[in-house]
């Protein structure tokens, strides 16, 4: 949950595509234990209306069954451990975060995550200690993209949609927040460190053209601005009939 609440302007990043990336591929690694159906087994348990990734259930147990389901010989607890809890953070884009804050922009985490790899993540990657908040699904009780737990975060923040930008790779979270009144972007991390940051901080990432764009108009004929200029006034601009910050 946010620690502070007053009235300004929010980043809510994503974690997974965008903070953070899985270090190995959870459908092609668990395929190796189990030997087939992972893709199956993980669109059924963590779908985000269910239970576990709204936090009324923990994945080891339904783990377990799927190893023994398939006569796999291994534990599922290093195989969680193994999987869920080996993460590749985004260091440099974690950076930034200070700068922004300095600029007046508070900035947390609005994440899907099933109760175990949530607490993994609290313990060790240092969110809490960067960020202003954070928002875990499996805390909310409900999952992005469903509306309710955007309408959870602006309660918390005690925000209006248009003080909040919402960075993420889910096309659907993104056009749900817009729906809103967020200001949405989709931005997907590639793995490479640099790279995320320059994007961020040149371009606010055209929704239509669905690639970065500097100050002013391009190509594609939208006058898409800066998304975060450190150390600079933020102010709304609009672009594609949506709104960005610059």
């Amino acid at each position: 949950m946010s620690r502070r609440t007053d009235m300004q302007r929010h980043v809510l990043l994503d974690a997974d595509g965008v903070l953070q990336r899985p270090a190995a591929d959870f459908a092609s690694e668990l395929n190796m234990v189990v030997r087939d159906g992972a893709e199956e087994w993980l669109r059924e348990t963590f779908r985000r209306d269910g239970d576990v990734v709204t936090g009324r259930a923990e994945v080891v147990p339904a783990l377990r069954g799927l190893l023994q389901e398939k006569g796999a010989d291994h534990d599922a607890t290093e195989v969680h451990q193994r999987l869920w809890c080996a993460i590749q953070v985004n260091r440099s884009l974690l950076a930034e975060v200070p700068t922004w804050q300095n600029s007046g922009l508070k900035t947390h985490l609005a994440t899907n995550q099933d109760p175990g790899r949530a607490r993994f993540m609290k313990a060790t990657l240092g969110y809490e200690r960067v960020l202003d908040g954070t928002y875990y699904s499996c805390d909310l009780g409900v999952a992005k993209p469903d509306p309710a737990y955007f309408d959870q975060v602006l309660a918390d923040l005690r925000a209006d949609p248009d003080d909040v930008l919402f960075i993420d790779d889910g096309v659907g979270n993104v056009e749900v927040a817009q729906s809103l009144g967020i200001c949405g972007l989709r931005w997907q991390w590639s793995g490479t460190e640099s790279e995320s940051v320059d994007l961020l901080l040149q371009g606010s990432g055209c929704l239509e053209c669905r690639g970065p764009l500097s100050a002013g108009p391009r190509t594609c004929g939208h006058a898409c601005g800066s998304l975060l200029a450190p150390r600079t006034r933020i102010s709304p601009a609009r672009a594609c009939g949506k709104t960005y910050w610059r």
